[in-house]
């Protein structure tokens, strides 16, 4: 083929003309039409030259008119791109280097094409143009977009969070228009399944792509992990996150950074820690790079080990210091989380782990209880022993500095709050201080994980409230709702209403949250009609969950008033009780029955609400309430399945 239609012009520069002897009379008439025809379209003179005078056979003779006739069809598409040239030339409006492409330094085509559209559309009409377009089954309107513009308009539909809309022009639009789909489409389909964790339609998607000869890159590789990850079912993230990356090693799919941690996330969210681990090895044998990134992965895998998961986070934070790597605002708010959630597991393993970079001279010191030695009742939430002259913060154990040391620690035993953790860490003050002289400012974050994990002690919370106004860290709302969630799941609630007085001081509006913990501390009558009277005040809505927590505080103290006001309330607003509403009734229920057994038995240790001289007609109204609750509407969350979202 010719590069342009000058370059296929340019080489014809005689008038062609046939002349051949056939045997046939089937020939010879073929080829006196083709020589007609020639002569007729092509303008070509009538002198015949060069004419063939050998003999040949009907076979080779056909053979020649049919190459002939292929030229002519060359000739005659040639003069007509020349003539509509020559027409458009004449308009003045198209540049001639519009139509030459023999310029060698000229690269692509791109822009040529772009200004010769432009210009096309400035010309004239004429009253015969008929313009075509390309119907889908030869139906009229009936067109298809270009992949260009599939991919677009699912990218489009994924950023506004819909994600059924985007999967339906994959599998229905471009079907019905017999669009054949690209790997950039898939991938951009599996990587929205992934951030919702629709993990079934992830790998359903893969599985297509594969079906189609479709080459899988690693991004894809990437977000199947990340759905894995997200999972609502970790025995089923788990089980596909391990089928995929045996299918990696099987193809011998490179492993790059961001598969490793997307791998690593997935195995250490799914409960696989060793698995997450063993992908860390395997980064440094790959000689791929370890950085922070790679280890804030590894401590949201120690996050899942509630049993062990601090162990092997202080593990993880010595590798991190060995390897010079320094951590970031997520390194430190990753290792608080696992303070406040997870415990150290086996004191003997614990030992022999601070063995590996605690000096000897420190740890034959320490003391840790023999596996059958008993623990006084007095001392069970005393892990950390310190000796009793010893006051002053400095003293404190820090497992985290590039030197660490037990400080004043003799003793270890029980170590089963996260404010014990916490001191093991230098405590809030030394934690705080650490990040400081290491360059990374603590964030709204970082004093939230705080939070829960200091001892629940007024004077520990108003130093972090303190340490907050000094940094100049804004707090938010959620800071102070869960301040006054600690204070009152530890019996507080004079200090959790305190908070209120705070709230207001930060000029932030209490929304349904503040009012869902405010409602933890609500013991009686008073207390409840208030909070709902406050609530209607703010103009939010009354929910069950509000309603199941102050019923569970009035079923633990046996207060058949509130009880009976709580469920006339339910029922005036339609509101529709849940398993866990109708759960506290059946509670409440099951311990009357014990007391009541083990008062007629004759012993005095049940409740004195069972001496009341009316307690019996209102056990009979509350067992009257709890038929009629079980016979309204349950809103039963365990029916809705977390991808009836998305689905049609």
């Amino acid at each position: 083929m010719y590069r342009s239609f000058t370059a296929f012009l340019g080489c014809v520069k005689q008038p062609i003309s046939y002349n051949y002897q056939c045997r046939s009379e089937l020939a010879q008439r073929s080829y006196t039409v083709l020589r007609n025809c020639v002569h007729n379209n092509a303008g070509f003179s009538s002198g015949v030259t060069d004419v063939l005078r050998t003999n040949v056979s009907d076979k080779e003779c056909m053979s020649s008119v049919a190459n002939e006739q292929k030229d002519f069809k060359r000739l005659k598409e040639t003069n007509y791109n020349r003539n509509f040239k020559e027409k458009i030339s004449e308009s003045n409006t198209l540049p001639n280097e519009l139509f030459s492409d023999n310029n060698s330094d000229k690269f692509g085509t791109l822009s040529s094409e772009s200004l010769l559209r432009k210009r096309l559309e400035t010309v004239a009409e004429e009253e015969d143009d008929e313009e075509f377009t390309e119907f889908i089954d030869g139906k009229e309107g009936k067109t298809r977009l270009r992949q260009i513009e599939y991919a677009k308009l699912v990218k489009k539909l994924l950023n506004e969070k819909k994600l059924v809309e985007a999967v339906d022009v994959l599998e229905t639009r471009m079907k019905t228009e017999k669009a054949k789909p690209d790997e950039f489409i898939f991938r951009l389909l599996i990587s929205g399944c992934a951030k919702v964790g629709y993990t079934k339609k992830a790998f359903k998607l893969f599985n297509q792509m594969k079906k189609r000869g479709l080459k899988v890159k690693g991004g894809i590789y990437t977000s199947l992990f990340d759905a894995c990850a997200r999972s609502p079912w970790p025995e089923d993230g788990l089980k596909r996150a391990s089928a995929l990356w045996d299918l990696m090693i099987e193809k011998r799919v490179d492993i790059n950074q961001r598969i490793a941690h997307a791998a690593i996330k997935a195995f250490g969210r799914c409960g696989d820690i060793e698995r997450a681990f063993r992908i860390a090895d395997e980064i440094v044998t790959l000689e791929i790079p370890f950085t922070s990134e790679t280890i804030n992965f590894l401590l949201q895998a120690c996050a899942s080990d509630k049993e062990a998961g601090f162990r092997h986070a202080l593990m993880i934070w010595r590798k991190m210091l060995d390897r010079k790597i320094t951590p970031t605002i997520f390194t430190y708010n990753l290792l608080l989380r696992c303070a406040r959630d997870c415990s150290v597991g086996n004191l003997d393993k614990f030992r022999e782990d601070l063995s590996s970079f605690i000096p000897s001279t420190q740890m034959d010191l320490l003391k840790l209880p023999a596996p059958n030695e008993e623990i006084e009742e007095t001392d069970r939430d005393v892990p950390v022993q310190i000796e009793k002259s010893v006051t002053s913060d400095s003293f404190l154990p820090c497992l985290l500095s590039e030197k660490p040391h037990l400080g004043s620690v003799i003793h270890l035993k029980n170590i089963s709050k996260s404010w014990h953790r916490l001191m093991l860490m230098g405590g809030q003050g030394g934690f705080i201080q650490m990040m400081i002289n290491n360059g990374v400012k603590p964030d709204i974050k970082t004093f939230n994980q705080l939070l829960f994990t200091i001892a629940p002690d007024p004077q520990e919370e108003n130093l972090l409230l303190t340490e907050m106004k000094r940094l100049n860290v804004k707090v938010d709302l959620d800071f102070y709702n869960m301040l006054i969630k600690k204070r009152n799941m530890h019996g507080r609630y004079e200090d959790a209403k305190d908070v209120l007085k705070m709230i207001r001081e930060e000029q932030f509006t209490p929304n349904i949250v503040t009012f869902g913990v405010l409602a933890l501390g609500c013991t009686n009558f008073k207390s409840t009609k208030t909070l709902l009277s406050d609530l209607k005040s703010f103009g939010l809505r009354l929910n069950v969950e509000i309603l199941g927590t102050l019923l569970n505080s009035a079923c633990r103290n046996w207060d058949f008033k509130t009880i009976n006001f709580l469920v006339k309330l339910l029922i005036k607003t339609k509101i529709k009780p849940n398993l866990k509403f109708i759960q506290h009734l059946d509670n409440l229920n099951e311990e009357i029955s014990k007391h009541i057994q083990i008062k007629n038995e004759g012993r005095t240790a049940y409740n004195n609400k069972l001496d009341f001289s009316n307690i019996d007609n209102e056990l009979e109204d509350f067992k009257q309430l709890i038929t009629h609750v079980k016979s309204l509407e349950v809103e039963d969350a365990s029916k809705f399945h977390p991808w009836d979202q998305f689905r049609r």
